[in-house]
């Protein structure tokens, strides 16, 4: 009989290399990140001022060791849980209108050896600034302490947390310009909806007759918002008055 050799043995009794999990990798990760350097020319001094770590400092110390240990991370999830509109002092115009934007982003880490395992990292981040840019850094700020939180990453003093604070809640008149600004920037969006061109001259330059004003933009002043707001509403309802005759006469035409 020939004999069973060692070599045989150790071969059929070799488990197959067992991948590390998510946890493991996402702990190699974190163990060797050190704390994120800040982007400053400290030969020069250049930049001193800019104290906070910025999203792609996070970034490009992270992505490689994803890569390194088989992490996939992406924004799998974005709600917005609070908006309001908020009066600040600006240098050069005195007081202006801001939007205020809280989103909570739900960051998904994922094994891609084997894409059904994950971690899930929530995080919360607010955005102060005009229009859509509030909601951009507040989705930006999300990300960035999502991937700070996962890998307890550590940057030191981030004046970019204050934008992530608690705002002061202003007056009963500020309140009620906040709440006449929201109403304005609803109106438009509805009208965009709707088709309603409110940019170009024949319109635009109806709304200024109606308001007696220049313009139709947001302003401080709660009467002149309110009559921005009633004309809007006046456009909205003849808009939305054509749409049902003319569904009126087509459902008309169709029996015909």
């Amino acid at each position: 009989m020939e004999s069973v050799k060692m070599a045989d043995i150790a071969k059929e009794a070799q488990l197959e290399d067992v991948k590390p999990n998510i946890f493991q990798r996402m702990l190699a990760i974190e163990n060797e990140l050190k704390t994120v350097g800040k982007n400053l020319d400290v030969s020069t001094g250049y930049n001193k001022s800019y104290k906070a770590v910025s999203e792609r400092d996070i970034l490009d110390a992270v992505k490689p060791l994803e890569v390194k240990h088989g992490v996939y991370s992406y924004p799998y999830s974005r709600e917005i849980v609070s908006e309001d509109v908020l009066e600040r002092e600006s240098k050069n115009n005195g007081k202006c209108l801001e939007f205020f934007m809280r989103i909570r982003t739900t960051f998904r880490f994922v094994n891609i050896d084997n894409p059904q395992e994950f971690i899930e990292v929530v995080s919360y981040a607010d955005g102060i600034d005009s229009g859509d840019k509030a909601t951009g850094k507040a989705m930006t700020y999300g990300d960035k302490y999502a991937l700070m939180k996962a890998y307890k990453i550590s940057t030191g003093d981030d004046p970019d947390q204050e934008a992530s604070g608690e705002y002061t809640r202003p007056s009963v008149n500020q309140q009620e310009i906040q709440q006449l600004t929201k109403l304005w920037s609803d109106n438009r969006r509805r009208m965009d909806t709707l088709g309603i061109d409110y940019r170009s001259p024949e319109i635009n330059d109806w709304i200024c007759k109606a308001i007696n004003a220049p313009n139709h933009d947001a302003c401080n002043d709660a009467k002149r918002m309110k009559d921005i707001n009633h004309a809007y509403d006046i456009l909205i309802k003849r808009q939305l008055q054509l749409m049902d005759n003319q569904r009126m006469n087509h459902a008309e035409a169709g029996q015909a």
